[in-house]
Protein backbone atom coordinates (compact mmCIF):
# COMPACT_ATOMS: atom_id res chain seq x y z
CA UNK A 1 0.00 0.00 0.00
CA UNK A 2 1.38 3.39 -1.00
CA UNK A 3 1.58 6.21 1.52
CA UNK A 4 -0.64 9.22 0.78
CA UNK A 5 -0.76 12.82 1.97
CA UNK A 6 -2.93 15.92 1.42
CA UNK A 7 -2.31 18.84 -0.95
CA UNK A 8 -4.32 21.86 -2.18
CA UNK A 9 -4.68 22.80 -5.84
CA UNK A 10 -6.65 25.99 -6.65
CA UNK A 11 -7.97 25.94 -3.07
CA UNK A 12 -9.32 22.40 -3.49
CA UNK A 13 -8.05 19.62 -1.22
CA UNK A 14 -6.88 16.30 -2.65
CA UNK A 15 -5.31 13.13 -1.31
CA UNK A 16 -2.12 12.20 -3.23
CA UNK A 17 0.42 9.41 -3.22
CA UNK A 18 3.88 10.51 -2.04
CA UNK A 19 5.57 9.55 -5.28
CA UNK A 20 2.93 11.36 -7.27
CA UNK A 21 3.28 14.37 -4.96
CA UNK A 22 7.02 14.64 -5.62
CA UNK A 23 6.47 14.41 -9.35
CA UNK A 24 3.63 16.97 -9.23
CA UNK A 25 5.63 19.41 -7.05
CA UNK A 26 8.56 19.25 -9.48
CA UNK A 27 6.13 19.87 -12.36
CA UNK A 28 4.44 22.75 -10.55
CA UNK A 29 7.81 24.37 -9.82
CA UNK A 30 8.62 24.38 -13.51
CA UNK A 31 5.17 25.79 -14.20
CA UNK A 32 5.74 28.60 -11.71
CA UNK A 33 8.97 29.54 -13.43
CA UNK A 34 7.31 29.24 -16.84
CA UNK A 35 4.27 31.27 -15.89
CA UNK A 36 6.17 34.16 -14.34
CA UNK A 37 2.87 35.55 -13.08
CA UNK A 38 0.73 34.41 -10.13
CA UNK A 39 -2.48 35.00 -12.10
CA UNK A 40 -1.31 32.77 -14.95
CA UNK A 41 -0.30 30.11 -12.43
CA UNK A 42 -3.74 30.39 -10.82
CA UNK A 43 -5.39 29.81 -14.20
CA UNK A 44 -3.15 26.79 -14.77
CA UNK A 45 -4.10 25.34 -11.36
CA UNK A 46 -7.80 25.80 -12.19
CA UNK A 47 -7.20 23.95 -15.44
CA UNK A 48 -5.44 21.14 -13.51
CA UNK A 49 -8.54 20.71 -11.29
CA UNK A 50 -10.71 20.55 -14.41
CA UNK A 51 -8.48 17.87 -15.95
CA UNK A 52 -8.49 15.86 -12.72
CA UNK A 53 -12.29 16.05 -12.66
CA UNK A 54 -12.40 14.84 -16.27
CA UNK A 55 -10.15 11.98 -15.22
CA UNK A 56 -12.51 11.04 -12.39
CA UNK A 57 -10.67 12.68 -9.48
CA UNK A 58 -12.79 15.30 -7.70
CA UNK A 59 -12.05 17.30 -4.55
CA UNK A 60 -11.08 14.87 -1.77
CA UNK A 61 -10.11 12.16 -4.25
CA UNK A 62 -6.75 10.43 -4.52
CA UNK A 63 -4.19 11.57 -7.12
CA UNK A 64 -1.93 8.78 -8.31
CA UNK A 65 1.11 8.65 -10.58
CA UNK A 66 -1.16 7.99 -13.55
CA UNK A 67 -3.12 11.21 -12.95
CA UNK A 68 0.09 13.24 -12.77
CA UNK A 69 1.29 11.62 -15.98
CA UNK A 70 -2.07 12.49 -17.57
CA UNK A 71 -1.70 16.12 -16.47
CA UNK A 72 1.81 16.44 -17.88
CA UNK A 73 0.82 14.82 -21.12
CA UNK A 74 -2.28 16.99 -21.55
CA UNK A 75 -0.79 20.31 -20.52
CA UNK A 76 2.68 19.68 -21.91
CA UNK A 77 6.10 20.31 -20.42
CA UNK A 78 6.97 23.96 -19.71
CA UNK A 79 10.41 23.72 -21.33
CA UNK A 80 8.77 22.83 -24.62
CA UNK A 81 7.38 26.38 -24.82
CA UNK A 82 10.42 28.45 -24.12
CA UNK A 83 9.95 31.01 -26.90
CA UNK A 84 7.03 33.24 -27.79
CA UNK A 85 7.06 31.93 -31.35
CA UNK A 86 6.51 28.40 -30.13
CA UNK A 87 3.82 29.60 -27.76
CA UNK A 88 1.90 31.36 -30.52
CA UNK A 89 2.35 28.47 -32.95
CA UNK A 90 1.10 25.98 -30.38
CA UNK A 91 -1.82 28.24 -29.50
CA UNK A 92 -2.79 28.60 -33.16
CA UNK A 93 -2.56 24.87 -33.74
CA UNK A 94 -4.64 24.14 -30.66
CA UNK A 95 -7.54 26.23 -32.03
CA UNK A 96 -8.09 23.56 -34.67
CA UNK A 97 -8.25 20.70 -32.18
CA UNK A 98 -10.45 21.83 -29.31
CA UNK A 99 -14.18 21.46 -28.81
CA UNK A 100 -16.04 24.73 -28.42
CA UNK A 101 -18.28 25.53 -25.49
CA UNK A 102 -20.66 28.49 -25.26
CA UNK A 103 -20.12 30.94 -22.39
CA UNK A 104 -21.08 34.52 -21.68
CA UNK A 105 -18.18 36.80 -22.58
CA UNK A 106 -18.07 39.17 -19.60
CA UNK A 107 -14.88 40.86 -20.85
CA UNK A 108 -16.61 42.21 -23.95
CA UNK A 109 -20.06 42.55 -22.41
CA UNK A 110 -22.29 45.59 -22.75
CA UNK A 111 -24.98 44.10 -20.51
CA UNK A 112 -24.80 40.39 -19.80
CA UNK A 113 -22.21 39.19 -22.30
CA UNK A 114 -24.65 36.90 -24.12
CA UNK A 115 -24.26 38.47 -27.57
CA UNK A 116 -20.50 38.90 -27.15
CA UNK A 117 -20.22 35.23 -26.16
CA UNK A 118 -22.27 34.09 -29.14
CA UNK A 119 -20.12 36.23 -31.44
CA UNK A 120 -16.88 34.71 -30.11
CA UNK A 121 -18.35 31.22 -30.30
CA UNK A 122 -19.31 31.78 -33.96
CA UNK A 123 -16.12 33.64 -34.77
CA UNK A 124 -17.77 36.90 -35.87
CA UNK A 125 -17.52 40.52 -34.80
CA UNK A 126 -19.76 41.24 -31.74
CA UNK A 127 -21.13 44.27 -33.59
CA UNK A 128 -22.86 42.00 -36.11
CA UNK A 129 -24.41 39.95 -33.33
CA UNK A 130 -25.78 43.09 -31.71
CA UNK A 131 -27.17 44.45 -34.97
CA UNK A 132 -28.88 41.12 -35.67
CA UNK A 133 -30.31 41.19 -32.14
CA UNK A 134 -31.78 44.68 -32.70
CA UNK A 135 -33.41 43.52 -35.94
CA UNK A 136 -34.85 40.44 -34.24
CA UNK A 137 -36.04 42.62 -31.37
CA UNK A 138 -38.11 44.70 -33.79
CA UNK A 139 -39.34 41.78 -35.89
CA UNK A 140 -40.38 39.69 -32.88
CA UNK A 141 -42.02 42.66 -31.10
CA UNK A 142 -39.71 42.21 -28.12
CA UNK A 143 -40.13 38.44 -27.75
CA UNK A 144 -36.42 37.81 -28.40
CA UNK A 145 -35.68 39.78 -25.24
CA UNK A 146 -37.12 36.88 -23.22
CA UNK A 147 -34.73 34.52 -25.04
CA UNK A 148 -31.85 36.87 -24.12
CA UNK A 149 -32.73 36.75 -20.42
CA UNK A 150 -33.10 32.96 -20.53
CA UNK A 151 -29.63 32.63 -22.06
CA UNK A 152 -28.30 35.09 -19.49
CA UNK A 153 -29.54 32.76 -16.74
CA UNK A 154 -28.57 29.51 -18.45
CA UNK A 155 -25.08 30.32 -19.76
CA UNK A 156 -22.16 30.47 -17.33
CA UNK A 157 -19.70 33.37 -17.64
CA UNK A 158 -16.21 32.72 -19.02
CA UNK A 159 -14.12 33.74 -16.01
CA UNK A 160 -10.97 31.61 -16.20
CA UNK A 161 -8.46 31.53 -19.03
CA UNK A 162 -9.42 27.92 -19.75
CA UNK A 163 -13.11 28.85 -20.10
CA UNK A 164 -12.24 31.76 -22.38
CA UNK A 165 -10.18 29.40 -24.52
CA UNK A 166 -13.03 26.92 -24.72
CA UNK A 167 -15.32 29.74 -25.84
CA UNK A 168 -12.97 30.46 -28.74
CA UNK A 169 -12.57 26.75 -29.48
CA UNK A 170 -8.91 26.53 -28.42
CA UNK A 171 -7.31 23.75 -26.44
CA UNK A 172 -6.53 25.06 -22.92
CA UNK A 173 -2.86 24.04 -22.86
CA UNK A 174 -0.09 25.76 -20.89
CA UNK A 175 0.89 27.88 -23.86
CA UNK A 176 -2.70 28.86 -24.66
CA UNK A 177 -3.46 29.73 -21.04
CA UNK A 178 -0.37 31.92 -20.83
CA UNK A 179 -1.16 33.59 -24.15
CA UNK A 180 -4.77 34.23 -23.07
CA UNK A 181 -3.69 35.69 -19.72
CA UNK A 182 -1.18 38.01 -21.36
CA UNK A 183 -3.74 39.09 -23.93
CA UNK A 184 -6.28 39.82 -21.21
CA UNK A 185 -3.77 41.94 -19.32
CA UNK A 186 -3.04 43.98 -22.45
CA UNK A 187 -6.70 44.72 -23.09
CA UNK A 188 -7.43 48.43 -22.62
CA UNK A 189 -9.72 49.31 -19.77
CA UNK A 190 -13.22 49.67 -21.18
CA UNK A 191 -14.82 53.02 -20.69
CA UNK A 192 -17.96 52.48 -18.63
CA UNK A 193 -19.41 55.97 -19.12
CA UNK A 194 -21.86 54.87 -21.81
CA UNK A 195 -22.75 51.79 -19.79
CA UNK A 196 -23.41 53.86 -16.68
CA UNK A 197 -25.60 56.28 -18.59
CA UNK A 198 -27.52 53.40 -20.15
CA UNK A 199 -28.03 51.75 -16.77
CA UNK A 200 -29.10 55.04 -15.16
CA UNK A 201 -31.67 55.63 -17.90
CA UNK A 202 -32.89 52.05 -17.52
CA UNK A 203 -33.10 52.55 -13.74
CA UNK A 204 -35.15 55.73 -14.10
CA UNK A 205 -37.47 54.00 -16.57
CA UNK A 206 -37.83 51.07 -14.16
CA UNK A 207 -38.71 53.45 -11.31
CA UNK A 208 -41.34 55.06 -13.54
CA UNK A 209 -42.68 51.60 -14.37
CA UNK A 210 -42.91 50.69 -10.69
CA UNK A 211 -44.62 53.97 -9.70
CA UNK A 212 -47.02 53.85 -12.66
CA UNK A 213 -47.94 50.23 -12.04
CA UNK A 214 -48.48 50.86 -8.34
CA UNK A 215 -50.59 53.97 -8.95
CA UNK A 216 -52.66 52.19 -11.59
CA UNK A 217 -53.15 49.26 -9.26
CA UNK A 218 -54.24 51.46 -6.34
CA UNK A 219 -56.59 53.81 -8.21
CA UNK A 220 -57.76 51.27 -10.78
CA UNK A 221 -58.25 48.67 -8.08
CA UNK A 222 -60.22 51.16 -5.98
CA UNK A 223 -62.50 52.04 -8.89
CA UNK A 224 -62.92 48.35 -9.73
CA UNK A 225 -63.74 47.63 -6.08
CA UNK A 226 -66.58 50.16 -6.13
CA UNK A 227 -67.83 48.78 -9.45
CA UNK A 228 -67.69 45.19 -8.24
CA UNK A 229 -69.64 46.14 -5.11
CA UNK A 230 -72.37 47.66 -7.26
CA UNK A 231 -72.39 44.67 -9.58
CA UNK A 232 -72.53 42.12 -6.77
CA UNK A 233 -75.44 44.01 -5.21
CA UNK A 234 -77.42 43.30 -8.41
CA UNK A 235 -75.86 40.01 -9.45
CA UNK A 236 -74.99 38.21 -6.21
CA UNK A 237 -74.38 34.91 -7.98
CA UNK A 238 -71.36 36.40 -9.75
CA UNK A 239 -69.65 37.52 -6.51
CA UNK A 240 -67.03 34.72 -6.24
CA UNK A 241 -65.90 35.07 -9.85
CA UNK A 242 -65.97 38.88 -9.74
CA UNK A 243 -63.83 39.02 -6.58
CA UNK A 244 -61.42 36.48 -8.08
CA UNK A 245 -61.02 38.61 -11.21
CA UNK A 246 -60.38 41.71 -9.11
CA UNK A 247 -57.77 39.95 -6.96
CA UNK A 248 -55.94 38.54 -10.00
CA UNK A 249 -55.78 41.91 -11.73
CA UNK A 250 -54.57 43.65 -8.57
CA UNK A 251 -51.96 40.93 -8.06
CA UNK A 252 -50.72 41.32 -11.65
CA UNK A 253 -50.36 45.06 -11.07
CA UNK A 254 -48.35 44.47 -7.88
CA UNK A 255 -46.13 42.00 -9.71
CA UNK A 256 -45.47 44.58 -12.41
CA UNK A 257 -44.55 47.11 -9.74
CA UNK A 258 -42.24 44.55 -8.09
CA UNK A 259 -40.56 43.91 -11.44
CA UNK A 260 -39.96 47.63 -11.82
CA UNK A 261 -38.41 47.83 -8.33
CA UNK A 262 -36.13 44.86 -9.02
CA UNK A 263 -35.03 46.26 -12.37
CA UNK A 264 -34.35 49.66 -10.81
CA UNK A 265 -32.26 48.10 -8.03
CA UNK A 266 -30.28 46.03 -10.52
CA UNK A 267 -29.61 49.06 -12.72
CA UNK A 268 -28.62 51.50 -9.96
CA UNK A 269 -26.63 48.92 -7.98
CA UNK A 270 -24.87 47.70 -11.14
CA UNK A 271 -25.61 44.22 -9.92
CA UNK A 272 -27.10 41.54 -12.17
CA UNK A 273 -26.92 38.17 -10.48
CA UNK A 274 -28.38 34.90 -11.64
CA UNK A 275 -30.79 34.87 -8.69
CA UNK A 276 -32.05 38.30 -9.68
CA UNK A 277 -32.58 37.19 -13.26
CA UNK A 278 -34.43 34.09 -12.12
CA UNK A 279 -36.61 36.29 -9.92
CA UNK A 280 -37.33 38.61 -12.85
CA UNK A 281 -38.30 35.73 -15.10
CA UNK A 282 -40.50 34.29 -12.34
CA UNK A 283 -42.22 37.66 -11.80
CA UNK A 284 -42.84 38.10 -15.54
CA UNK A 285 -44.23 34.58 -15.89
CA UNK A 286 -46.43 35.00 -12.81
CA UNK A 287 -47.65 38.40 -14.02
CA UNK A 288 -48.58 37.06 -17.44
CA UNK A 289 -50.36 34.11 -15.84
CA UNK A 290 -52.33 36.19 -13.32
CA UNK A 291 -53.24 38.96 -15.76
CA UNK A 292 -54.22 36.50 -18.49
CA UNK A 293 -56.30 34.47 -16.04
CA UNK A 294 -58.01 37.63 -14.76
CA UNK A 295 -58.86 38.87 -18.23
CA UNK A 296 -60.02 35.42 -19.29
CA UNK A 297 -62.31 35.13 -16.27
CA UNK A 298 -63.64 38.65 -16.87
CA UNK A 299 -64.47 37.85 -20.48
CA UNK A 300 -66.13 34.62 -19.39
CA UNK A 301 -68.16 36.56 -16.81
CA UNK A 302 -69.31 39.08 -19.42
CA UNK A 303 -70.32 36.42 -21.92
CA UNK A 304 -72.13 34.37 -19.30
CA UNK A 305 -74.15 37.42 -18.24
CA UNK A 306 -74.90 38.29 -21.84
CA UNK A 307 -76.14 34.78 -22.45
CA UNK A 308 -78.22 34.96 -19.30
CA UNK A 309 -79.69 38.28 -20.46
CA UNK A 310 -80.51 36.84 -23.87
CA UNK A 311 -82.12 33.76 -22.37
CA UNK A 312 -84.33 35.94 -20.19
CA UNK A 313 -85.88 37.49 -23.31
CA UNK A 314 -89.18 36.13 -24.63
CA UNK A 315 -91.03 36.98 -27.84
CA UNK A 316 -94.72 37.99 -27.86
CA UNK A 317 -97.05 38.73 -30.77
CA UNK A 318 -99.93 41.07 -29.92
CA UNK A 319 -102.68 42.46 -32.19
CA UNK A 320 -103.16 46.22 -32.04
CA UNK A 321 -106.57 47.87 -31.66
CA UNK A 322 -108.68 47.87 -34.83
CA UNK A 323 -108.56 51.67 -35.08
CA UNK A 324 -104.79 51.47 -35.56
CA UNK A 325 -105.49 50.52 -39.18
CA UNK A 326 -106.58 54.13 -39.80
CA UNK A 327 -103.52 55.74 -38.23
CA UNK A 328 -101.71 58.27 -40.44
CA UNK A 329 -99.58 60.06 -37.85
CA UNK A 330 -97.37 58.35 -35.30
CA UNK A 331 -95.46 59.91 -32.39
CA UNK A 332 -92.76 57.64 -30.95
CA UNK A 333 -90.50 57.58 -27.91
CA UNK A 334 -88.09 54.77 -27.06
CA UNK A 335 -85.72 54.86 -24.12
CA UNK A 336 -84.41 53.07 -21.05
CA UNK A 337 -85.07 54.27 -17.51
CA UNK A 338 -81.63 53.07 -16.51
CA UNK A 339 -79.40 56.05 -17.26
CA UNK A 340 -76.34 54.13 -16.03
CA UNK A 341 -76.71 52.16 -19.23
CA UNK A 342 -74.91 54.07 -21.96
CA UNK A 343 -77.32 52.46 -24.44
CA UNK A 344 -80.44 53.91 -22.79
CA UNK A 345 -81.83 55.15 -26.13
CA UNK A 346 -83.62 52.30 -27.91
CA UNK A 347 -85.36 51.97 -31.27
CA UNK A 348 -88.77 51.10 -32.66
CA UNK A 349 -89.00 49.22 -35.95
CA UNK A 350 -92.10 50.06 -38.04
CA UNK A 351 -92.93 47.94 -41.09
CA UNK A 352 -95.69 48.99 -43.50
CA UNK A 353 -97.97 45.96 -43.82
CA UNK A 354 -101.53 45.67 -45.24
CA UNK A 355 -102.47 42.93 -42.79
CA UNK A 356 -103.89 43.15 -39.30
CA UNK A 357 -102.04 45.78 -37.25
CA UNK A 358 -99.88 44.06 -34.66
CA UNK A 359 -96.56 44.19 -32.89
CA UNK A 360 -93.86 41.68 -32.06
CA UNK A 361 -92.12 42.34 -28.77
CA UNK A 362 -88.95 40.66 -27.61
CA UNK A 363 -88.29 41.51 -23.99
CA UNK A 364 -88.32 40.22 -20.47
CA UNK A 365 -91.63 39.45 -18.82
CA UNK A 366 -92.76 42.85 -17.56
CA UNK A 367 -91.95 45.14 -20.50
CA UNK A 368 -94.89 46.41 -22.57
CA UNK A 369 -95.19 49.30 -25.04
CA UNK A 370 -97.72 52.00 -24.23
CA UNK A 371 -99.89 52.59 -27.30
CA UNK A 372 -102.65 55.19 -27.60
CA UNK A 373 -104.82 55.75 -30.70
CA UNK A 374 -107.13 58.72 -31.26
CA UNK A 375 -108.49 60.40 -34.40
CA UNK A 376 -106.07 58.73 -36.78
CA UNK A 377 -103.07 59.58 -34.59
CA UNK A 378 -101.10 57.14 -32.46
CA UNK A 379 -98.54 57.57 -29.73
CA UNK A 380 -96.12 54.80 -28.77
CA UNK A 381 -93.95 54.94 -25.68
CA UNK A 382 -91.48 52.07 -25.50
CA UNK A 383 -89.38 52.10 -22.35
CA UNK A 384 -87.13 49.62 -20.64
CA UNK A 385 -87.04 49.32 -16.86
CA UNK A 386 -84.00 48.82 -14.66
CA UNK A 387 -84.88 45.16 -14.11
CA UNK A 388 -84.50 44.39 -17.79
CA UNK A 389 -80.99 45.85 -17.76
CA UNK A 390 -79.89 43.72 -14.81
CA UNK A 391 -76.63 42.90 -16.56
CA UNK A 392 -75.84 46.41 -17.81
CA UNK A 393 -72.62 46.58 -15.79
CA UNK A 394 -71.18 43.60 -17.65
CA UNK A 395 -72.45 44.60 -21.07
CA UNK A 396 -75.16 41.93 -20.94
CA UNK A 397 -77.82 44.33 -22.19
CA UNK A 398 -81.26 42.77 -22.26
CA UNK A 399 -82.48 45.60 -24.46
CA UNK A 400 -86.01 44.89 -25.69
CA UNK A 401 -86.91 45.12 -29.37
CA UNK A 402 -90.29 46.21 -30.74
CA UNK A 403 -91.49 45.71 -34.33
CA UNK A 404 -94.84 47.18 -35.37
CA UNK A 405 -96.73 46.06 -38.47
CA UNK A 406 -99.28 48.66 -39.60
CA UNK A 407 -100.56 50.98 -42.34
CA UNK A 408 -98.45 53.43 -44.31
CA UNK A 409 -97.89 56.62 -42.36
CA UNK A 410 -98.05 60.18 -43.63
CA UNK A 411 -96.22 61.60 -40.63
CA UNK A 412 -93.60 60.33 -38.19
CA UNK A 413 -92.66 62.34 -35.11
CA UNK A 414 -89.72 60.94 -33.14
CA UNK A 415 -89.36 62.48 -29.69
CA UNK A 416 -86.72 60.18 -28.23
CA UNK A 417 -84.56 57.24 -29.29
CA UNK A 418 -84.49 55.70 -32.74
CA UNK A 419 -87.11 54.82 -35.34
CA UNK A 420 -86.73 52.48 -38.34
CA UNK A 421 -89.42 52.87 -41.01
CA UNK A 422 -89.73 50.37 -43.86
CA UNK A 423 -92.30 50.81 -46.65
CA UNK A 424 -93.08 47.48 -48.31
CA UNK A 425 -95.31 48.89 -51.10
CA UNK A 426 -93.91 47.86 -54.46
CA UNK A 427 -94.56 51.28 -56.03
CA UNK A 428 -93.66 53.17 -52.90
CA UNK A 429 -95.83 55.66 -51.08
CA UNK A 430 -96.84 59.14 -52.13
CA UNK A 431 -95.70 61.33 -49.26
CA UNK A 432 -93.98 61.01 -45.91
CA UNK A 433 -93.18 63.72 -43.38
CA UNK A 434 -90.49 63.12 -40.77
CA UNK A 435 -90.13 65.37 -37.73
CA UNK A 436 -87.31 64.65 -35.30
CA UNK A 437 -86.15 66.21 -32.07
CA UNK A 438 -82.54 66.57 -30.96
CA UNK A 439 -80.59 63.38 -30.13
CA UNK A 440 -83.00 61.20 -32.12
CA UNK A 441 -82.45 59.14 -35.26
CA UNK A 442 -84.65 57.88 -38.08
CA UNK A 443 -83.69 55.36 -40.72
CA UNK A 444 -85.88 55.04 -43.80
CA UNK A 445 -86.16 52.20 -46.29
CA UNK A 446 -88.49 52.20 -49.28
CA UNK A 447 -89.63 54.42 -52.15
CA UNK A 448 -91.15 57.88 -51.64
CA UNK A 449 -92.61 60.34 -54.15
CA UNK A 450 -92.13 63.21 -51.72
CA UNK A 451 -90.18 63.16 -48.48
CA UNK A 452 -90.43 66.14 -46.15
CA UNK A 453 -87.96 66.36 -43.29
CA UNK A 454 -88.16 68.81 -40.39
CA UNK A 455 -84.97 67.73 -38.80
CA UNK A 456 -83.23 68.34 -35.50
CA UNK A 457 -81.72 64.89 -35.18
CA UNK A 458 -80.36 62.37 -37.65
CA UNK A 459 -82.25 61.07 -40.70
CA UNK A 460 -80.73 58.35 -42.88
CA UNK A 461 -82.47 57.83 -46.21
CA UNK A 462 -79.51 56.27 -48.01
CA UNK A 463 -81.42 52.98 -48.38
CA UNK A 464 -84.47 54.72 -49.87
CA UNK A 465 -85.46 55.96 -53.31
CA UNK A 466 -86.58 59.57 -52.90
CA UNK A 467 -87.88 61.65 -55.80
CA UNK A 468 -88.62 65.00 -54.20
CA UNK A 469 -86.71 65.80 -51.03
CA UNK A 470 -87.90 68.82 -49.05
CA UNK A 471 -85.86 69.74 -46.01
CA UNK A 472 -86.52 72.35 -43.34
CA UNK A 473 -82.98 72.99 -42.14
CA UNK A 474 -83.81 75.76 -39.71
CA UNK A 475 -82.95 73.45 -36.83
CA UNK A 476 -79.67 71.74 -36.15
CA UNK A 477 -79.72 68.29 -37.70
CA UNK A 478 -78.23 65.96 -40.27
CA UNK A 479 -79.83 64.16 -43.21
CA UNK A 480 -78.33 61.82 -45.78
CA UNK A 481 -79.95 60.53 -48.97
CA UNK A 482 -79.05 58.97 -52.29
CA UNK A 483 -79.67 60.51 -55.73
CA UNK A 484 -82.89 62.58 -55.66
CA UNK A 485 -84.80 64.18 -58.50
CA UNK A 486 -85.52 67.50 -56.85
CA UNK A 487 -84.01 69.04 -53.72
CA UNK A 488 -85.59 71.94 -51.85
CA UNK A 489 -83.97 73.34 -48.72
CA UNK A 490 -85.09 76.11 -46.41
CA UNK A 491 -82.91 77.41 -43.62
CA UNK A 492 -82.54 80.26 -41.17
CA UNK A 493 -80.44 83.32 -41.85
CA UNK A 494 -79.33 83.42 -38.20
CA UNK A 495 -78.22 80.58 -35.98
CA UNK A 496 -76.22 79.79 -32.87
CA UNK A 497 -72.46 80.16 -32.90
CA UNK A 498 -71.02 76.66 -33.20
CA UNK A 499 -67.73 75.09 -34.22
CA UNK A 500 -69.58 73.55 -37.15
CA UNK A 501 -72.50 74.55 -39.34
CA UNK A 502 -75.90 74.24 -37.73
CA UNK A 503 -77.53 71.88 -40.22
CA UNK A 504 -76.14 69.47 -42.82
CA UNK A 505 -77.91 67.97 -45.84
CA UNK A 506 -75.94 65.43 -47.85
CA UNK A 507 -77.22 63.77 -51.05
CA UNK A 508 -75.41 61.59 -53.56
CA UNK A 509 -76.74 63.68 -56.45
CA UNK A 510 -79.66 65.71 -57.88
CA UNK A 511 -80.76 64.30 -61.25
CA UNK A 512 -82.59 67.45 -62.36
CA UNK A 513 -79.38 69.42 -62.02
CA UNK A 514 -81.19 72.17 -60.08
CA UNK A 515 -82.09 72.71 -56.43
CA UNK A 516 -84.02 75.29 -54.45
CA UNK A 517 -82.49 77.20 -51.54
CA UNK A 518 -84.88 79.40 -49.53
CA UNK A 519 -87.18 79.66 -52.57
CA UNK A 520 -84.42 80.51 -55.05
CA UNK A 521 -83.58 77.95 -57.74
CA UNK A 522 -79.85 77.45 -58.26
CA UNK A 523 -77.55 74.90 -59.81
CA UNK A 524 -77.34 71.66 -57.81
CA UNK A 525 -73.92 71.85 -56.18
CA UNK A 526 -72.33 71.99 -52.79
CA UNK A 527 -73.40 75.05 -50.81
CA UNK A 528 -72.03 76.37 -47.54
CA UNK A 529 -73.34 79.11 -45.26
CA UNK A 530 -72.78 79.88 -41.58
CA UNK A 531 -76.02 78.10 -40.69
CA UNK A 532 -76.30 75.26 -43.20
CA UNK A 533 -74.25 72.95 -45.36
CA UNK A 534 -75.63 71.29 -48.48
CA UNK A 535 -73.35 68.61 -49.89
CA UNK A 536 -74.19 67.34 -53.38
CA UNK A 537 -72.10 64.40 -54.49
CA UNK A 538 -72.85 64.85 -58.22
CA UNK A 539 -73.94 68.27 -59.43
CA UNK A 540 -73.70 67.42 -63.12
CA UNK A 541 -77.33 66.42 -63.36
CA UNK A 542 -78.59 63.38 -65.30
CA UNK A 543 -81.69 61.79 -66.68
CA UNK A 544 -84.88 62.61 -64.78
CA UNK A 545 -86.88 59.99 -62.94
CA UNK A 546 -90.25 58.91 -64.25
CA UNK A 547 -93.22 59.95 -62.16
CA UNK A 548 -94.41 57.35 -59.69
CA UNK A 549 -97.97 56.14 -59.84
CA UNK A 550 -99.26 55.20 -56.42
Amino acid sequence: MKEITRIHIAKQAYEIELSAKKDLEKYMSKLEVYAGDPEILADIEIRITELLSEHGVTSGGVITDSEVEYLRKTLGEPEEFASDEVVLAEAEASSNRANKRLYRDIDGAVLGGVLSGIAKYMGINPLWARLIFVVLLLVSFGTVLVVYFVLWVALPPARTAAEKLELEGREPTLAAIREMSERTEKLPQRSSTAGRILLDVAGIAAVGLAIGALALTIFGGGAALIAVNKMVAVLSHTAPLAWTVLCLLVLSGLLLAALGVLLAYAAFARKFTRKMLIAMVAIIASGILTFGSGIGMAVDLVYSERNAAEQSMVERKVNLPAEFANVKSLKASAYSLNKSNMHHDMSINYVVDPGVPRYVLRSSDDTRPEIKVEDGKAKIVFKNSIKQNHAYFLGGFSTPSLTIYGPALDEIIVEQGGFLYTSEYQNGQKTLRVDTLAATSVQLSGTYQKLEVNNAGYVDADSSTVYDLIVDGSRSGWISAGVVRNLSVSYADACQRLDRVDSTISVAGVSSGRMTLNGQEVEASTYESPCISVNVGDGDGGSKFEDIKV
